[in-house]
């Protein structure tokens, strides 16, 4: 054999194995319309992958915490993924319904994803690959209020913490707080804004990325009530148009607060089998009226949102005088624990009217924090890495959820994905909880780094 020869032969090889795998097809096919509200997005690759990297993520910039990227109409807490054996198929289904009448658009891998979907072997990053289809039906606002709106939020809360079958306490980590939040409508902006309270106290609302909000915290609720007595309230609004708007609102009596939400069959809600309706109860809403409402949230082991209720559009109805909810069958996934939050708010003051174009709400409230578990499967949840942030001067800090008690993992870095390039950041073993944070000093003024959490 000739040297040339050979040395085609061994770039050849090299080519072979450092070819990025590649998405072959995507169902629905790009520009499809009129996808039922059910369908699972079915995405096949020429390699196999690996799994524990297909994180979904909102499409936000400059970066998004996810490989698999989607527009702002979809709740990628939402997707439950399935592999077939040779993990070269995944399956994204998306708990409920898809939005109606929406173009949903998807990307793997683009530039701003912080991660990136990559071979089982080696963890190659896979071409970016990119997509949209129209989802059947008219549009729907989940809660019935035109996208076009802004929103003026006042309102005090409380919230708890429920562990066991025993009453909610104070949650230790969220104190007594008021709140006053201003959003912009579409027309006529929002320049500034300030709330006027009893005795003659303005307090002016701060400018966040073009939100306008006071928030305060205090030690009891007896502190927050004194800070924020009953009685006249009103918030100015300066516009970007004259005239100027105000929307005036009265306080009412401390002991209008709603009562506190209690899970009734808590210790049922910590052995759910997800592939069953399970119906989550509650005490009622004692004095609850047609302008008060009940909410509820679940989050996942990474915070994402698998189910907010009530939901016009999948439809999920919570009505103010419900004391159960039927969380529905599959919502939920095999072995994990996920995080519950159920508010009951006293509206003093809600209009979609007055002042137009804003939906604007006075409220008290009480939410209580809790937990829910499901069976089946002896599942080990993956780690996952989230959260991550470049430092001002370099240090690179990531947060690794779903970690298992009593194990040791290696958080472990490489600037080329070459096999034998990856060294050790941390090593990670903690007696309890499930999650750690790991820092790479060594990050400062460097290239392209590439991270993973793995059992040795």
């Amino acid at each position: 054999m000739t040297g040339l020869l050979a040395s085609l032969l061994l770039l050849a090889a090299g080519w072979q194995a450092w070819s990025q795998p590649q998405l072959i097809s995507a169902v629905p096919a790009s520009g499809a319309t009129g996808v039922p509200l059910t369908t699972a997005i079915v995405f096949t690759f020429d390699t196999p992958m690996e799994p524990a990297l297909a994180i979904h993520a909102t499409d936000t910039t400059p970066f998004a915490g996810g490989s698999i990227l989607w527009s702002a109409n979809i709740a990628p807490g939402n997707f439950q993924n399935s592999w077939n054996a040779s993990l070269t198929v995944l399956t994204c289904t998306y708990v409920g319904n898809l939005p109606a009448g929406a173009n949903v658009v998807w990307k793997i891998n683009p530039a701003n994803a912080l991660i990136k979907l990559g071979a089982e072997e080696d963890q190659f990053p896979a071409v970016p690959a990119s997509g949209s289809f129209t989802t059947a039906g008219a549009s729907c606002d989940p809660d019935g209020i035109p996208d076009s709106f802004g929103s003026i939020f006042v309102a005090k809360g409380l919230a708890y913490l429920q562990n066991s079958a025993a009453s909610p306490v104070l949650k230790p980590d969220e104190k007594p707080g008021f709140v006053a939040l201003v959003m912009s409508p579409d027309v006529n902006a929002v320049t500034s804004a300030n709330l006027l309270r009893p005795g003659s106290v303005t307090t002016p609302l701060q400018n966040v990325f073009g939100q306008f909000l006071h928030a305060e915290e205090f030690d009891t609720q007896l502190l927050l009530d004194q800070a924020y007595p009953p009685g006249s309230y009103t918030m100015n609004l300066n516009r970007q148009t004259p005239p100027n708007t105000s929307l005036p609102m009265t306080m009412p009596a401390n002991s209008a607060y709603p009562p506190t939400p209690q899970i009734g069959n808590y210790a049922a809600a910590q052995t759910i089998n997800p592939a069953l309706a399970f119906t989550l109860t509650f005490g009622a809403f004692v004095g609850g009226t047609a302008s008060d409402f009940i909410s509820l949230e679940i989050l996942d082991d990474q915070g994402r949102e698998v189910l907010s209720a009530p939901d016009l559009c999948i439809p999920l109805a919570l009505p103010v005088n419900a004391t159960s909810f039927q969380i529905p069958a599959n919502t939920l996934q095999v072995g994990r624990i996920y995080s519950g939050r159920l508010t009951f708010t006293k509206s003093f003051y809600s209009s979609t009217t007055s002042p137009a174009n804003f939906s604007s709400v006075g409220a008290l409230t009480k939410a209580t924090a809790f937990t829910l578990a499901t069976t089946g499967g002896g599942v080990v949840p993956q780690p996952q890495i989230v959260s991550p942030q470049l430092l001002p001067g370099g240090p690179f800090i990531f947060t690794v959820n779903s970690l298992t008690p009593a194990t040791t993992y290696r958080a472990e870095v490489s600037t080329t994905l070459a096999p034998g390039s990856w060294t050790t950041v941390k090593t990670i073993n903690i007696p309890t909880g499930s999650t750690d944070s790991v820092i790479d000093n060594n990050a400062t003024g460097t290239g392209q780094r590439y991270y993973r959490v793995i059992k040795p």
